[in-house]
């Protein structure tokens, strides 16, 4: 045998005894250890706005367990973020009651989601599952996100269906009151009838426009989607 191909077989089985020996001193990690480590380290991603990477890493978690309630939380989530509502509602729609630590948390994007789709009915049921099994809810992954929102769509989508699901406001009311400093709107009292210094002369007027002033609720916790909050400008 030549000297340079003993120095070849030489350095071959050299790397070969140290990859041997690296395998052998680390822990294989299991299927379910390492989705939960690629989850984790999407959520670090996302919380740092790194979107792609984020969407990467709960990718890559799905190939090896595409039903996982934690990976399909952590690609609705970011697809919310990346506008792509679609594929959110498609994502977030299969996590069910029974996964506990993600189903609250899929139903407050799904609130916004389908805000944003302009299907206020839906936004209603999702929102008011949150705040009825949670009423501080605050999204463990990004705290900008908590009940203040859900309250905010709750008001305004109430609100905007008025005619059929609140005719007399009082859910929009209701809803409004636990995240507005300003004082109640009484549908009593036309006097009551204000927002930013001005006076209404209709109460759902003046709802609006006590809504549109806190639409800064969504939009720093939903961004890009925050950007266009749905329907109130046509209202």
């Amino acid at each position: 045998m030549s000297c340079a191909r003993r120095r070849t077989t030489a350095a071959i089985t050299k790397v070969a005894f140290l990859v041997l020996v690296v395998g052998c001193g680390s822990k294989l990690l299991s299927p379910e250890e390492h989705i939960a480590k690629l989850v984790e380290e999407g959520w670090k991603f996302f919380a740092s706005g790194e979107y792609s990477t984020a969407e990467a890493r709960f990718q890559e978690a799905a190939v090896i367990d595409a039903g996982d309630p934690g990976v399909e939380l952590g690609l609705g989530w970011t697809y919310l973020r990346e506008n792509r509502l679609s594929e959110a509602a498609s994502a977030l729609a299969k996590i069910t009651p029974a996964a506990a630590g993600s189903y609250l948390h899929a139903r407050a994007a799904l609130a916004i989601v389908y805000d944003a789709q302009t299907m206020f009915d839906r936004s209603i049921t999702a929102a008011q599952i949150v705040v009825t099994h949670e009423p501080g809810y605050v999204l463990q992954y990004d705290e900008r996100v908590d009940w203040r929102d859900m309250c905010y769509l709750l008001a305004k989508n109430y609100l905007l269906l008025s005619a059929q699901a609140d005719p007399d406001l009082s859910r929009t009311l209701r809803y409004l009151a636990r995240i507005d400093t300003a004082p109640e709107l009484d549908p009593d009292d036309p006097a009551t009838w204000t927002a930013g210094g001005s006076t209404y002369g209709t109460l759902p007027e003046a709802a609006l426009k006590r809504l549109e002033a806190l639409q800064y609720l969504i939009m720093d916790s939903a961004a890009p989607v925050a950007g266009r909050v749905a329907g109130l400008s046509g209202k």
